[in-house]
């Protein structure tokens, strides 16, 4: 009886294992999405480029915060540090959503574009300060941020 529960036990010990071991293979590691001050997901694309993903409604300012809370808090960049539109507003590629758009640290391929007086979100080279995009996100002191 001792020899049975004995061999039991390591076959569930070696089943335990083989399944950790498949598990550990089959499941993709994901880089952990911050949470910006406004509530919106964040992403990284590829290095220096982020992704935020909108809200329905999400404006873009709000986009322009999450990217600048980002840029701040996770690159470590520097309030002066400009940020850019890195593509167009649409289709997510980290998360299937419509309402995301990408910033990076530098430039993108396609050039910086003088900055504009709104807030396009199709144009893409479209830049600005960190310090200016998280000038959207509202007084986090006093907890009036943007709620979606």
């Amino acid at each position: 009886m001792d020899v049975r529960r004995s061999r039991a036990r390591r076959t569930l010990g070696s089943l335990a294992a083989v399944t950790a071991g498949i598990a550990t293979v089959a499941i993709p590691t994901v880089a952990a999405a911050f949470i910006a001050i406004n509530q919106l997901t964040v992403n990284p694309v590829k290095q220096g480029v982020w992704e935020v993903v909108g809200n329905a409604g999400s404006s873009p300012a709000q986009l322009w915060c999450a990217a600048g809370d980002y840029g701040l808090r996770v690159e470590k960049l520097p309030s002066s540090h400009r940020i850019y539109l890195y593509r167009a507003r649409g289709l997510g590629e980290t998360e299937n959503r419509s309402n995301t758009a990408q910033f990076s640290a530098a430039p993108p391929p396609s050039g910086a574009l003088s900055p504009g007086l709104t807030l396009d979100m199709k144009r893409v080279g479209d830049n600005m300060t960190i310090a200016f995009a998280r000038s959207y996100c509202g007084d986090e002191r006093d907890g009036s941020v943007w709620v979606n």
